[in-house]
């Protein structure tokens, strides 16, 4: 057993009985944190539906698909035909941003800074209200939304430096958050994103309604779980503190108090599918934005009043692609239609008629290729005898190359 595979503190209590309710936990804790990525278990149960057979690789999310040369991997939603170019200009908002603007597509203005005077600069320069982000990081973290002062533009890029050496200073766009998911060249589903929030019922303060929110048995740590929990942390109650709010404050009932200016579904953000009433203006830039950074897969951060109707109408940019984006918002929104988001990976890996596995003629040829191996299996499995360091030997000398010899294993499979 490798060492990752131990549930730790397995020591028994002073009184030498066992607690049966902390050990259950202790084996739900080691369960989710050996189990699949929502996205990865979406997609592992497409393949399966269709009858293709997988192989986790390890402990993390790598998952083969099928077998011998027809074989695919996915790690998340990053597919074996992910380019690591690719994967590297999503992660450079600003590169990302260039290329984008350079086609004609809305992106906000930006500006890249190294310090504080120059981050105070470059707000001035795009112009209040502004948003201050890290410049290669995800998830959200170290983005600041709506900058009004320079004192907040100052204080916003010292959280951002704890993320990137790099800042960068962003118009601020009015409008939804939406995620626009492209996969193979065409837009598959759509979901406006809502910051992670409570809902006032003018009895009880911010931290209860928080903590009753959380008591939802779909919310769990980070992406373990159907919604995230929500969290009162130091972001929480600095996003309280600019609607005038405290974790003791009782909101008027059916009043929203936001925990957060970033609409991410890991600190607790929900979804709405809007894929219905994308305008196909809007379809057409999404998968542009994809096939200009070079991805199979990727999803689109567009912000915008209305999503059903054309951004060059109504206002609207594209704020950044994921390389990796998370499936759950889609095939499991807070509202809205359900979409079937992992199925089309599949289709985009293995096309039709390509098959998954290895073809029985293929199986003919490496049983010809290795006859002594073929013997030495047939020999095992009726139990003749058991393999020692001469069939090794014996096995491994038929991968010696020949000009007479049919092709290798490497090859066929």
């Amino acid at each position: 057993m490798r060492k990752t595979d131990v549930i730790p503190d397995r020591s028994l209590p002073a009184s030498g009985s066992i607690c049966i309710d902390h050990e259950l936990i202790r084996l739900i804790h080691f369960a989710k944190d050996n189990a699949f990525s929502l996205s990865t278990a979406a997609i592992v149960l497409a393949a399966e539906q269709r009858g293709i057979p997988w192989l986790r690789v390890n402990r993390d999310n790598v998952v083969q698909l099928g077998h011998g040369r027809r074989r695919k991997f996915i790690n998340g939603t990053i597919t074996s035909e992910t380019s690591h170019e690719a994967i590297r200009r999503a992660a450079d908002k600003r590169a990302t941003n260039y290329l984008l603007g350079a086609l004609g597509l809305p992106v906000p203005n930006q500006s890249l800074v190294h310090n504080a005077d120059e981050a105070i600069a470059g707000a001035g320069m795009i112009g209040y209200p502004v948003v201050v982000k890290p410049l290669d990081s995800y998830q959200g973290w170290g983005v600041s939304v709506a900058m009004t002062t320079p004192e907040e533009v100052e204080a916003a890029f010292a959280r951002a430096r704890k993320f990137s050496k790099r800042v960068l200073i962003e118009a601020h766009i009015l409008g939804l958050d939406h995620r626009m998911l492209v996969i193979n060249d065409q837009l598959v589903a759509a979901a406006r994103r809502i910051p992670a929030h409570v809902t006032g019922d003018g009895i009880h303060t911010i931290a209860e309604l928080i903590k009753e929110t959380n008591k939802d048995p779909r919310r769990g740590r980070q992406h373990e779980n159907l919604l995230s929990l929500l969290q009162l942390d130091r972001e929480a109650e600095r996003t309280l503190a600019r609607y005038g709010y405290g974790p003791g404050t009782i909101p008027p009932s059916g009043k929203r108090a936001y925990l957060r200016d970033t609409a991410n579904l890991s600190a607790g953000g929900i979804a709405i599918d809007v894929t219905a009433h994308v305008h196909p203006e809007n379809r057409e830039m999404a998968i542009l934005s994809i096939r200009a950074i070079g991805l199979d897969v990727g999803g689109v951060d567009f912000i915008t009043p209305d999503i059903s109707k054309p951004f060059h109408r109504v206002g609207g940019a594209i704020c950044e692609v994921n390389a990796s984006p998370g499936l759950r918002m889609h095939f499991t929104p807070s509202r809205g239609k359900r979409r079937d988001v992992a199925g089309p990976i599949i289709d985009m890996l293995f096309a039709t008629g390509a098959g998954s596995k290895i073809a029985k003629s293929t199986k003919r040829a490496v049983a010809s290729a290795s006859p002594n191996l073929v013997s030495f299996q047939n020999e095992s499995k009726s139990g003749d005898r058991r393999p020692g360091p001469a069939d090794v030997r014996a096995s491994s000398g038929c991968c010696r190359p020949s000009k007479d010899r049919p092709p290798s294993r490497q090859s066929l499979l």
